[in-house]
């Protein structure tokens, strides 16, 4: 049989690193997003960009669709939805009157 020698301890060896960034970057500014306050007045928007100006739910609102007292909706495939927002804007300003144009 062989004898194991013991072995020793690691020496502790100290490293000395450069810094990575020697070169000052410049402030990072954030990310400009489509995010508008307000409803545009032309064009089309889709119920994620409607909600916040709404004073109902979604459900609500599609139920109103089916029953003519909310804009109707305009299909661009089956998934994708979208609405009008001159009407928007009428059915916004008076939604308890509002009535489709025929």
């Amino acid at each position: 049989m062989k004898k194991h020698k013991k072995s020793q301890p690691l020496q502790k060896v100290e490293r000395i690193y450069a810094p990575v960034n020697c070169v000052p970057q410049p402030p990072k500014t954030e990310e400009i997003t489509f995010n508008p306050e307000v409803l545009p007045l032309t064009g089309k928007s889709r119920w994620s960009q409607i909600k916040k100006f709404s004073p109902v739910c979604r459900e609500t609102f599609r139920r109103l669709s089916k029953e003519g007292r909310a804009p109707q909706p305009e299909r661009l495939g089956v998934r994708c939805t979208f609405y009008d927002n001159r009407e928007l804007h009428r059915w916004l300003a008076d939604p308890i009157n509002y009535r489709i144009d025929q």
